[in-house]
């Protein structure tokens, strides 16, 4: 009886470690998205818990239509008030900042 030897397919553990490594970066691609999507978001909150921890200010924001996926920021009336210790009400009002960043 004649022995059976085994041949196995010369790449399949590399193949196997592309797979493992596109779907590693495809992840990793998928998170930066929503990550930045995220910060653009919720960028007045942020600003507003710096502030408050930093200063003793805050920041308020009616409509924020910011898309950092695209290069846009857009914040309207967005008021910063004044720390506690001072009298003034507040000390800058903007009605509506608008930022476009363009690739050329």
């Amino acid at each position: 009886m004649a022995k059976s030897e085994q041949f196995t397919r010369l790449g399949i553990v590399s193949r196997r470690l592309l797979k493992l490594l596109a779907g590693a970066l495809a992840f990793l691609i998928f998170v930066s998205v929503i990550g930045l999507w995220l910060i653009g978001r919720f960028a007045p909150t942020i600003l507003d818990t710096a502030l408050t921890t930093k200063a003793g200010a805050g920041l308020t924001c009616e409509t924020n239509q910011t898309n950092l996926l695209v290069g846009r920021l857009s914040l309207e009336n967005f008021q910063i008030t004044n720390p506690s210790r001072w009298q003034e009400k507040s000390f800058l009002k903007v009605p509506h900042p608008a930022t476009r960043v363009r690739y050329r």
